[in-house]
């Protein structure tokens, strides 16, 4: 039913209502109105239930926006939100003035700026902590029984209002608090399930599941005589393995997706995870995800101390860190995806798979230079790759992104082509660079069926008659080079496999190798000294073709397994080029023995706070894997552009990116690793902004253990900055700091407060584009602490950056810190500067002096208001400034930089704005007509550049859809409001028989026509 017609009904009835003795009827469906679903608001409940939160614990969680860590209590709200299970985003922009952490995104449901954005309640009332530490996610302690509840919704005027938050939300958790282990065992419950599919299982549901089928119920009986009792593991699994469903029972276990092997995480409350192989668990009775024991349900903790309900992994095929408790979640990961054509298993020094694109567009076309043809007896043109090129993908470790073919080693080694059920051995000798053996997948230019995919071909498998031989292995699968792969190991020795992009599997004597170049070192902290190979070096090894080139910018997971399948997975972006992961061979110098043995992956990335050895030690490691491939990251890079005097065109450019920089510019690398340099935070104190003494109450807003590359270097590259310009240092957000040349070539002075200006692309022992991207950091001697005081110093006034907060505009040096550097402009010669007055001192306001770096930065300022707008004229060419109100709002009363700097109440009013050039004309504008629109901008620049010096415009002009020509004003030099002094009129009517004087209550004068008056009078009045 359209909305018009809609209307019309509800006018009918409502007319209707009217009439007496018509009823209208209180049932719905009586009236036969049909309502579209899409008015209906639906949401999604993520988590309805009890948490069980550990009083006196807390937990570790990063700032996403900034990479910080921060110790949280369990028992607060994000205690809780963590409890129930779920992945959540916070940013700690505000942390400096309310200690607040910010939540911003919790799953898949993330914060939109202007839109959508998640409220939280505890107990009803609405909490956030900006500004507000009361407010506070991660400090509002909880009570038992307290309720904590989320909401994701947008449109939300008054967020106190939490009816119609409910109303407006798309989304929702919902948790009550269960706070200590003694109390009584908390009674609902939700089971989050992530896979090809996310779906959640409630308490009431799971038990439904476990009665309605034999199936579908497992118990184990433990050493001590308990029963424990609940669902399989792979049943819940099934749930989420595939999407549809594929089968003909109500959940149905994917075997063909389970055979090409996935992970399943089992995830409890406060983050601890069990990672199985989902082949290990497939159909496997011996691990239950129990939900009582010996009949009941089961405890907060067990005698322990280690939580327990709402549901344990328990069962004959789980052990010691297996067995987790407290589960919230079970995750699968490396689901495969669909098959998109079949591969060929290549095995010999290392293994790798061809996929059929690799094969028949990179290897088999035509213009690969590796395409053969041979025609058999009948004269059928076999077509395909010789076999010796792809023995080159296995026969030796790759040292460039081709495979070469090694002609010493084919002289004396076999070679096994396999069908799946059939195999045939050829020699290296006769195979090498000859054509006469191919592994073709097409005959007469159509692709294998019968045979197929691929069979081998060619003078070398024929018989005398020309006929293919039995040795022409159809079908085949695998190709092998024996006498290259690793043997199994002799007693007491062992062998580590290492599996990814390609596979590899190191010997003892090997990886003893390898420890004369790639040999680290860790304490624990029992001082016990344990040595081995960074776990990056092996993960570096098979996580693309070449073994000898670690891809910093690939993105996948790392799974450590031990012997007895105990796995624990780590992110590559941590582990990456970080020696806090080492795989050790040795403590103290001896061989490892007991359940370390042989390997043991050990240092401060594994290890607790007081430097033992936590359960994510993996020890009896057999294999490294590594899964869940994702695009690529690509390798940060930076641009570098010179311009040349009109600041438009460029004399040079280059793009460089971390690596060069690192390795093969030949630049000093700045920065050791370990010294750690700070921007000071604001003072917070409004009677000492600068902090003059340096005693730095505020702490720092940004302190980091950094290395990186001078940017007087980078400069260099394009032929340096010219004397006395500025350097333009651009983010990917198109945000932009600006610096005089004397922080990039510095005197004695700035450098002993500043430092080197330097480009860090790398931070507490990550690369880019893991932290923040390419930031920039200075490097000051002494406590390399760049405070306040030290910007006060070293820089012109117009450099200066602040914050605003509570009225006050406090000094922020670590504004200047600019992070996901992408762009760096340098300029031939300087470019003309200018101020551009403010002056709102006529209404009561203030008086302020934009200089053209501030007016700049601000442009790009991405936090508040838009601070940018655009418009195009009539002649098609392109302005850019900033809106007109923004400028007013800045000196219209003393609010100068939060969300209502601009005094709405005020300019309604009425005020005038004047804006006055460089030879004494101005425009005058009424302020009722620039309220927060677009409608007129202060341009400062043309077609996508600044407007240049030379141009008649320069250095700012009015523009917008509703500048006329009257309007229309350039050179610009000053904004002044001035008052809206309007002369108040006295109106006097004369005597008059016709009409009759009078006044209001309010003093109007009133003029009355007296009885018999008619036809045209004529009146006096004095003004």
């Amino acid at each position: 039913m359209s909305k018009r017609v809609l209307a019309i009904l509800t006018t009918t009835l409502f007319l209707l209502a009217m009439i007496p003795g018509f009823v209208l009827a209180a049932d719905v469906d009586a009236v036969g109105v049909e309502l579209s679903t899409e008015s209906v608001m639906t949401t999604d409940v993520l988590y309805d239930g009890e948490v069980a939160l550990t009083p006196d614990e807390t937990f570790e969680v990063t700032a996403y926006n900034s990479d910080a860590v921060y110790t949280v209590n369990n028992t607060t709200p994000l205690g809780a939100l963590r409890a129930a299970g779920f992945t959540y985003d916070v940013t700690d922009k505000n942390y400096g003035t309310s200690s607040a952490l910010l939540l911003d995104n919790i799953g898949n449901y993330t914060y939109v700026k202007g839109g959508s954005k998640w409220y939280a309640y505890v107990n009803d009332i609405y909490k956030d902590g900006y500004n507000n530490t009361a407010g506070a996610l991660n400090l509002i302690e909880l009570g038992d029984g307290d309720r904590v509840e989320f909401y994701y919704a947008a449109g939300i005027s008054d967020a106190t209002d939490l009816d119609a938050v409910k109303a407006a939300a798309t989304a929702a958790v919902k948790t009550v608090a269960s706070i200590g282990g003694a109390g009584p065992v908390p009674t609902e419950w939700t089971l989050q399930l992530s896979g090809a599919k996310d779906t959640k299982v409630t308490k009431a549901y799971f038990e439904n599941g476990l009665a309605c089928s034999s199936t579908h119920k497992v118990s184990w009986t433990d050493d001590e005589g308990n029963v424990w009792e609940g669902m399989p593991l792979w049943l819940l699994v099934a749930m989420v393995d595939d999407d549809p469903d594929v089968g003909d029972k109500h959940y149905n276990f994917n075997d063909e997706l389970n055979a090409q092997k996935y992970q399943v995480n089992v995830i409890a409350g406060d983050g601890w995870k069990a990672t199985f192989d989902s082949t290990e668990i497939a159909r496997n009775n011996g691990f239950i995800v129990a939900n009582t024991l010996n009949g009941e349900p089961l405890p907060q903790q067990l005698d322990s101390g280690k939580g327990s309900w709402p549901l344990h992994l328990k069962g004959s095929e789980v052990f010691s860190g297996r067995q987790v408790g407290n589960i919230v979640r079970i995750e699968l990961s490396n689901l495969p995806e669909p098959s998109e054509g079949w591969t060929l298993e290549m095995s010999g020094e290392v293994g790798d798979t061809i996929t059929q694109e690799e094969f028949e567009d990179g290897l088999a076309c035509t213009g690969s230079g590796h395409y053969k043809e041979w025609t058999d007896k009948d004269g059928n043109v076999w077509s395909g790759v010789p076999l010796w090129v792809l023995l080159g993908a296995v026969d030796d470790i790759e040292s460039s992104s081709h495979w070469t073919f090694n002609d010493t080693l084919a002289a004396d080694y076999t070679v096994k082509v396999s069908a799946a059920d059939y195999s045939k051995t050829f020699n290296g000798a006769d195979i090498a660079r000859s054509n006469n053996y191919i592994i073709a997948n097409k005959c007469n230019g159509i692709s294998l069926t019968d045979s197929g995919p691929l069979r081998l071909v060619g003078d070398g498998v024929t018989r005398d008659d020309g006929s293919l031989s039995g040795a022409s292995v159809g079908n085949i699968v695998k190709i092998e080079i024996p006498e290259l792969q690793t043997l199994e190991p002799a007693d007491g020795s062992w062998n580590l496999t290492l599996t990814g992009k390609i596979s590899d599997v190191f010997s003892q004597a090997e990886f003893e190798d390898a420890l004369t170049c790639h040999s680290k070192e860790w304490t624990d902290g029992e001082n016990n000294v344990w040595s081995g190979i960074p776990l990056w070096y092996l993960t570096g090894w098979v996580d693309d073709r070449q073994p000898h080139k670690y891809n910093a910018s690939a993105n996948y997971t790392v799974l450590v397994k031990a012997g007895d399948d105990y796995t624990k997975d780590f992110a590559s972006t941590d582990v990456a080029r970080s020696n806090d992961y080492i795989v050790a061979n040795k403590c103290n110098g001896e061989p490892l023995t007991g359940k370390s043995w042989p390997l043991r992956l050990v240092g401060a990335g594994v290890a607790r706070d007081d430097g033992s050895l936590s359960g994510t030690s993996v020890g009896n490691i057999a294999e490294i894997e590594l899964t869940s491939f994702e695009a690529a990251l690509p390798v940060s890079e930076v641009r570098i552009i010179k311009y040349d005097e009109d600041h438009t065109t460029i004399l040079k450019e280059v793009t460089v990116d971390y690596l060069w920089m690192e390795r093969d510019s030949g630049f000093d690398v700045i920065g050791d690793g370990e010294t750690v340099y700070k921007f000071e935070g604001i003072t917070n104190n409004p009677d000492d902004v600068w902090d003059a003494d340096e005693t730095y109450p505020g702490g720092f807003k940004i302190q980091n253990a950094v290395k990186g590359t001078r940017i007087r270097d980078l400069c260099e590259l394009v032929g340096g900055m010219g004397a006395g310009t500025e350097i333009e240092l651009v983010a990917k957000d198109g945000y932009k700091t600006i610096l005089p040349y004397s922080s990039i070539y510095t005197d004695p002075s700035v450098q002993a407060r500043q430092g080197d200006a330097i480009l860090a692309w790398w931070s507490d022992g990550e690369y880019v584009p893991h932290y923040n991207g390419m930031r920039l950091f200075f490097t000051p001697e002494g406590d390399n602490v760049y405070g306040q005081w030290d910007m006060h110093e070293t820089l012109p006034e117009k450099y200066w950056h602040y914050y605003y907060g509570d009225g006050v505009r406090y000094p922020s040096c670590a504004g200047l810190s600019t992070k996901h550097i992408t762009e760096i402009r340098v300029y031939s010669v300087p470019q003309g500067d200018w101020i551009l007055e403010l002056d709102g001192q006529d209404i009561g306001g203030l008086h302020y002096d934009v200089s053209k770096t501030y007016f700049e930065s601000a442009l790009s300022c991405q936090f508040g208001a838009n601070h940018q707008a655009s418009y195009t004229d009539s002649k098609e060419r392109f302005w850019e400034g900033m809106p007109l109100w923004l400028l007013v709002g800045f000196v219209d009363d003393a609010d100068q930089h939060s969300n209502d700097a601009f005094n709405h109440e005020l300019a309604m009013a009425g005020y005038q704005v004047v804006i006055t050039a460089a030879d004494g004309h101005s425009v005058t504008i009424d302020s009722t007509g620039i309220d927060r629109n677009s409608d007129y901008i202060i341009a400062n620049s043309l077609n996508g550049a600044l407007i240049p010096e030379s141009d008649s415009n320069w250095p700012l002009r009015l523009v917008g859809p509703n500048v006329s020509g009257k309007d229309s004003i350039s050179q610009i030099v000053s904004i002044k409001l001035l008052g809206s002094d309007k002369p108040q009129y006295n109106v006097i009517p004369a005597d008059d028989v016709v009409y009759s004087i009078g006044a209001t209550e309010d003093g109007v004068k009133t003029m009355t026509v007296n009885a018999g008056q008619s036809g045209f009078k004529y009146f006096t009045v004095s003004i």
